[in-house]
């Protein structure tokens, strides 16, 4: 039942978002299907899959053939599937020995086309001695030459086919279990972690953040719907440490950041690791993140020096401060960034987005979300964070494929060389992009009921490029109470000499009203840092990014 919705895993879920997909329309009720498919599911092959399911189905008729063709193949549809299938061709069909039909078997396991040229003769040949007809004969190598692209032997199918069946069973009666189970297989790969955790979120189950008074080294499942987020996949966070962590809050739980670092031990921890505990949201449970960040340096010198007083046994004359300030002794730096300070800790965004508060810039920026882009032969542009990015090389140079992400939906990237050598310094992973190019569909990951869209990408810029880029003019509304001598100073800082985008100052007052375009020098180079400006100026309302019209039309 699992497997007639589609809902599998191992080879089938990691190797294609398509094969699920398949695996609706084809129904399997029995093993056999199973291994076919594994078989048969390789780029290129998708139509021969596509002939597989029709044909069982009886939507398409197995095509008549030789006798001795339609035996072998009458398991599969008529279908080549195995390379034993061609083999058994090779020998019933054009008289082929065994030495020579494995000759042929090699050559197509080792993808050796000028090998299998020369046997195209030999085949026909053999074929034609034994009354078969010579254009039968010829198409049905050319098939074999179409196989040899992709396939391989029964053999190697089987247990792949058998592990998908098996993961698939655990998936779908022990959900939390098997996927805390993989994960925790994978603590080191932050790449595959994050894949499990996003298909945790297509199956309802959720994974928490990491927890220092709740977590295990490994993932650990709450119940049939929760994950508890190991320690063991923070970056930095070692197995003995994380050890000594567990040891320590046996007892009682920590309570606080001092509390933790005197007990675990001032000598096993320093800024680095609390700078990842603090960023991957484990310490949550006692203090928030930017509160406990400020207070690592105070904390750590305060629980060291109550550590070195109880190894002398030398007690203070005033006794121990019971608090720690907000920002800690000497104060702190106000510089605590959750969202950049989670993608370094956990290697990518378990709860935090940077997209998400600039959601209603990247809609007046792009006109649409991932999840409205449709198929057109104009460029459109699109926003979102890189997740995945992988580059190649091949004959005219490096190229890449990535992954970018809106939370409406990802979409799939493909950036040729002449792009990838111009834009390649905007690509960096967790980075906010944006991409301009034409969309098309994507045949590999749309389905019967769903289709899905990629990019080729004509132009890249990371999100602070693409606000001067794109960015038509800023509009300030001013208000008649503002202190102006404070914003014209504020405005002067802010400066990129003619190099930024124009400002537009909109006065309103009781007898009149106008916009009024600063000179040139007035510009403004616009980032997040001076959005923040603006709006302290100004009023977080009354700043206004106007930006041009999209670059694609309906």
């Amino acid at each position: 039942k699992l497997l007639q919705k589609g809902e599998t895993t191992g080879v089938f879920q990691l190797e294609s978002r398509g094969m699920k997909e398949y695996l609706k329309q084809l129904e399997p009720n029995n093993f056999e299907d199973i291994v076919s498919m594994n078989a048969l599911y390789r780029p290129g092959a998708l139509g021969l899959v596509d002939s597989y399911i029709n044909r069982k189905h009886g939507r398409e008729e197995v095509p008549s053939g030789h006798e001795s063709v339609k035996k072998i193949l009458s398991s599969t549809y008529g279908v080549i599937v195995y390379q034993e299938q061609v083999m058994q061709i090779a020998q019933e069909l054009s008289g082929f020995s065994l030495g020579q039909a494995d000759i042929l078997r090699r050559a197509m396991g080792k993808k050796k086309k000028d090998e299998m040229e020369k046997m195209s003769t030999d085949f026909i040949e053999g074929a034609v001695k034994k009354g078969v007809n010579r254009r039968y004969a010829e198409n049905l190598f050319d098939q074999i030459e179409k196989f040899a692209g992709y396939g391989f032997n029964r053999c190697h199918s089987v247990p792949y086919a058998l592990i998908a069946y098996q993961t698939a069973w655990l998936k779908a009666h022990y959900p939390s279990e098997f996927m805390a189970s993989i994960m925790s297989a994978d603590l080191d790969s932050t790449d595959r972690i994050q894949m499990f955790v996003d298909d945790c979120k297509s199956i309802g189950v959720k994974v928490e953040k990491p927890d220092i008074n709740r977590s295990s080294y490994n993932f650990k499942n709450l119940d049939s719907g929760n994950i508890l987020y190991g320690l063991g996949a923070i970056k930095g966070i070692g197995e003995s440490l994380i050890s000594r962590i567990i040891d320590s809050r046996k007892d009682k739980l920590f309570k606080d950041l001092y509390d933790f670092c005197l007990r675990v031990g001032s000598n096993r921890i320093n800024r680095r690791i609390l700078t990842a505990l603090i960023g991957s949201g484990s310490m949550d449970c006692i203090g928030d993140r930017a509160r406990l960040f400020n207070q690592i340096d105070s904390i750590l010198r305060k629980a060291e020096q109550t550590t070195d007083r109880s190894n002398s046994q030398i007690q203070d004359l005033f006794g121990e401060e019971d608090e720690v300030g907000e920002k800690g002794e000497g104060g702190g730096e106000d510089n605590f960034d959750i969202i950049s300070s989670e993608w370094s800790a956990l290697g990518f965004y378990l709860e935090s987005n940077p997209i998400e508060s600039k959601k209603e810039e990247v809609r007046k920026m792009c006109g649409l979300n991932i999840s409205e882009l449709k198929e057109s032969t104009h460029q459109q542009r699109v926003a979102g964070m890189l997740l995945n990015f992988n580059v190649r090389q091949g004959r005219q140079g490096r190229y890449a494929f990535a992954t970018l992400d809106d939370t409406s939906a990802r979409l799939e990237v493909s950036i040729w060389s002449d792009t990838f050598d111009t834009f390649r310094s905007a690509l960096k992973k967790g980075q906010i992009i944006v991409v301009e190019g034409v969309v098309e569909k994507d045949r590999y990951s749309s389905s019967k009921d769903e289709t899905s869209y990629k990019i080729i990408a004509e132009k890249i810029f990371n999100f602070d490029q693409a606000r001067n880029e794109f960015l038509k003019h800023i509009k300030l509304s001013l208000e008649p109470e503002r202190d102006l001598d404070k914003i014209t100073l504020g405005l002067k800082q802010l400066s990129s000499k003619g190099n930024g985008s124009p400002v537009i100052i909109s006065y309103s007052g009781s007898e009149a009203s106008a916009d009024i375009a600063l000179p040139k020098d007035f510009s403004v180079n616009f980032n997040d840092e001076a959005y923040l400006v603006l709006k302290k100026l100004f009023g977080s309302d009354n700043v206004e990014l106007v930006y041009h019209a999209r670059p694609y039309l309906h």
